[in-house]
């Protein structure tokens, strides 16, 4: 092709900026077998008018727009076109005077956060209507879509906060308003067809071990009371798991808040010298390190030595009914 030097110049350049959203572009390719004007096309509200020859390459084009531009109806037009003259040279939109704007600059690859996924738009009714409804729709790892309302801070301004997610999981949004002269508009244009999408990176602290109180001493078949309490960096809700030693285990026990002083109990059945094992872990399922405690449970010994303090009166009853 006599311009093939120069489109993949063009190619090049475009490949080293950066777009209006901090993004680099991305660059999708419509074969032309000579001189098809296939790129020189019109997207028009949600579809592509692409200008069309007959030729054997028409198909492919159209496939490609569709593949680049889901959510969108992509047309083919014939007509006296040239390279260099095709629909979108002999075209003209007109835009609404009255439109539905959404400013919104997306997230994009890996998104780090302990608070959730922060989205910020501007929203201007053209038309001098309210706007009655300004929402951000999401999903999570393609799973279904689902609605937040977008909390309005005056001077246009919208914002909400999509709830944090473990690391690697990948969440898909558009923003959609209304207004009240009944104007409708996504962000991006097409809406879930072509939704935003980054990776989610949690940046999270495993919660403090456990502090544990309670007795060090007992008997066997009594209740006993202990106090657990650990709290998490970030203020995260807590589990507790309790290990009593003696094959007993309570297991992720919860949640409670954050600093939250939990009580629970146990009965020993039997004699022996018990570790206790406490460990938290927070909604995220960041551990703790493990905590211990041990009690020792033992028969009354109070009772044991007044028993051997009455000993020899017993021997001298026993001696008095028997006899030397």
């Amino acid at each position: 092709h006599g311009h093939y030097n120069e489109i993949e110049e063009a190619v090049e350049y475009f490949e080293n900026q950066t777009s209006c959203y901090g993004t680099p572009y991305q660059i999708e390719r419509v074969y032309t077998h000579m001189s098809e004007p296939y790129i020189n096309c019109l997207i028009l509200n949600d579809k592509v008018l692409v200008p069309i020859t007959g030729s054997q390459w028409d198909d492919a084009a159209i496939a490609s727009f569709e593949a680049a531009m889901p959510g969108y109806e992509v047309l083919g037009f014939t007509g006296s076109w040239q390279s260099t003259d095709a629909l979108h040279c002999r075209a003209k939109g007109i835009v609404d005077r009255y439109m539905l704007y959404i400013e919104h600059t997306p997230l994009s690859g890996n998104q780090a956060s302990h608070e959730g996924y922060k989205i910020q738009a501007m929203i201007f009714p053209y038309s001098g209507e309210d706007v009655n409804t300004a929402q951000i729709t999401y999903r999570i790892d393609g799973g279904s879509w689902q609605d937040i309302n977008m909390e309005f801070l005056g001077d246009n301004q919208y914002r909400n906060v999509i709830p944090q997610q473990l690391t690697g999981t990948v969440i898909e949004y558009y923003i959609h308003a209304e207004d009240d002269s009944g104007r409708s508009e996504n962000h991006p244009y097409i809406g879930s067809s072509w939704a935003h999408s980054f990776t989610c990176e949690l940046i999270n602290s495993p919660p403090n071990e456990p502090i544990i109180n309670g007795p060090t001493e007992g008997k066997p078949g009594q209740e006993y009371e202990f106090n657990f309490t650990s709290t998490d960096p970030e203020d995260d809700e807590l589990f507790y798991k309790i290990e009593w030693g003696d094959g007993e285990v309570e297991d992720w026990n919860g949640p409670y808040n954050s600093s939250k002083q939990i009580t629970l109990s146990h009965i020993w059945e039997s004699q022996g010298t018990f570790t206790i094992k406490a460990k938290t872990k927070d909604i995220f399922d960041y551990e703790s390190d493990l905590e211990t405690f041990t009690i020792k449970i033992s028969k009354n010994k109070a009772l044991i030595l007044k028993l051997l303090n009455y000993l020899p009166n017993i021997l001298n009853i026993f001696q008095f009914i028997f006899g030397q």
